[in-house]
């Protein structure tokens, strides 16, 4: 997902939640209501987010890095 995306308010936590949920069918029990994700911020502290919190939603994005060799 580009980030520009997220910005412009087209990609937003349950379409994260969604493409989640396509790759690991594991996770098909959980929701946007009841899955709980964690990023990594800048300062190496863990937050957790949940639905609703677009701001959080836009600093995880800022906060983003590459991952070589994943999608």
């Amino acid at each position: 997902m580009d980030a520009n995306s997220v910005y412009a308010g087209q990609y937003k936590f349950d379409d994260l939640v969604s493409d989640i949920l396509k790759r690991c069918p594991s996770l098909g029990h959980l929701s946007q209501y009841n899955i709980r994700i964690r990023y990594e911020e800048d300062e190496g502290s863990y937050v957790n987010l949940d639905l609703g919190d677009e701001a959080g939603f836009l600093e995880m994005w800022a906060n983003a890095k590459r991952v070589p060799e994943r999608e």
